[in-house]
């Protein structure tokens, strides 16, 4: 099945949540090891971050758009960053994934007010609210 119809059948905001969780503990993982096989998890996670968001921003209300193309320029510059410090290591090779200048911070406040939100009491989670 893809990965649309699974995010249909599941709920537009439900896969992005799954994600964004898996993303979490994707990433709790890597700080306590700092191991290339960890920071795949986090690529693999981000990969799914990226993919529900890019579903969800033709659904959005407009003005969210900004804020949903800034945490994805945050991921590409994330696997660019990914890309250029893992090539050539082992799977149990010490990894740094440190952002360089200018590029984009991941927006902490951001993914809270919308993981906020989806647990609020009487949301519609099969409409966009951010």
């Amino acid at each position: 099945m893809r990965k649309d119809a699974v995010s249909y059948e599941i709920g537009k905001f439900e896969s992005l949540m799954v994600s964004l969780r898996y993303l979490d503990l994707a990433k709790e993982d890597f700080d306590k090891g700092g191991l290339l096989f960890q920071a795949k998890r986090v690529k693999k996670a981000y990969k799914l971050v990226k993919e529900d968001l890019r579903l969800l921003m033709y659904r959005c209300d407009k003005r969210y758009l900004e804020d949903i193309a800034y945490f994805l320029f945050h991921v590409e510059d994330w696997f660019a960053v990914y890309n250029k410090f893992t090539f050539g290591k082992n799977l149990l090779d010490p990894v740094k994934l440190n952002l360089m200048e200018g590029m984009r911070e991941y927006p902490e406040e951001w993914i809270r007010k919308i993981k906020e939100e989806f647990d609020a009491p009487n949301w519609n989670h099969e409409e966009v609210k951010w």
